[in-house]
Order: structure tokens, then C-alpha cells, then sequence
């Protein structure tokens, strides 16, 4: 005898089965969009990696090639001094040889 469901009933019924039903796909999308995202930062995340160790490796090569650098300036200025000493000793030579001939000419 009741078994007519209202029209409002029905169609109320029906209404929460597609809201019910849009929640899931926006849920779903908002789900898909979050794990694209995380995949994104992940591979940015990976990226970062690589680029800090590639720095890091770049930097020590860097501190290698300073410490060298460093090593012969300290080889250059010892050598230098030992041309400069030399060249005094040479100065003092040719002045001493000078008053010599200076003297023999007299």
C-alpha cells in the first residue's frame, strides 16, 4: 500500500548519492593533485641532492687546488729571497772588485 516513495523523498535520496559521489571524486582529485605534487617535491628533493653533493665535491676540488696554489706561492717567495740574498751577494762582490780596480789604478 505505501510502497510509492514521495517525490521529495526520492529525489533527496538522490541528491545525497551524487553529493555522496562528487565528495569521492573530489576527494580522489584532491588526493591525485596532492600526490603529483609530492612526487614533484620528491624529485625536487632528489635534484637538491645531487646539486649539494656535486657542490660539495666541486668545493673540495676547489680547497685542493687553493692549498696547492698556497704551497707554491710559499715555494715562490723562499725562492725570492734566496735570488734577492744573491743578488746582494753579487752587489757586494762587484763593489768590492770596483774599489779594487780603483785602487790599482791609483
Amino acid at each position: 500500500m505505501d510502497q510509492t516513495v514521495p517525490a521529495t523523498l526520492e529525489t533527496a535520496t538522490d541528491d545525497a548519492r551524487i553529493d555522496a559521489g562528487a565528495v569521492e571524486t573530489v576527494s580522489l582529485a584532491a588526493i591525485e593533485r596532492l600526490a603529483d605534487k609530492v612526487s614533484a617535491l620528491v624529485e625536487l628533493l632528489d635534484a637538491t641532492r645531487r646539486e649539494l653533493a656535486e657542490s660539495k665535491q666541486e668545493n673540495e676540488q676547489l680547497k685542493r687546488n687553493l692549498d696547492d696554489q698556497g704551497v707554491h706561492a710559499q715555494q715562490d717567495r723562499h725562492e725570492l729571497q734566496a735570488l734577492r740574498a744573491e743578488r746582494a751577494q753579487l752587489q757586494t762582490r762587484v763593489a768590492a772588485m770596483l774599489d779594487q780596480l780603483e785602487a790599482i789604478e791609483l
